[in-house]
């Protein structure tokens, strides 16, 4: 019997920050989110479902995404 052991698969440091960095998607008919991957895509889906009767899949929903700069200005002085 071979023994089987449960490990972390090996990640691309890459692919990790492109699913926690803070993106944004823009419907045509001006409905916006921001979020990250997993965050856009659940909300996406739901505007789909209830605003235009169609689901995007995960792929449709990040091929439309992009980056939102960051902007460490919090209006504080």
């Amino acid at each position: 019997m071979v023994g089987v052991t449960a490990s972390q698969p090996n990640r691309n440091p890459e692919a990790l920050e492109s699913a926690t960095m803070i993106k944004q998607i823009v419907c045509d008919c001006g409905w916006t989110a921001r979020g990250t991957e997993d965050e856009l895509v659940e909300a996406a889906q739901a505007h789909g479902r209830e605003a235009h009767d169609m689901v995007p899949t995960r792929e449709q929903v990040l091929a439309v995404a992009t980056p939102v700069a960051e902007n460490n200005d919090d209006g504080e002085d």
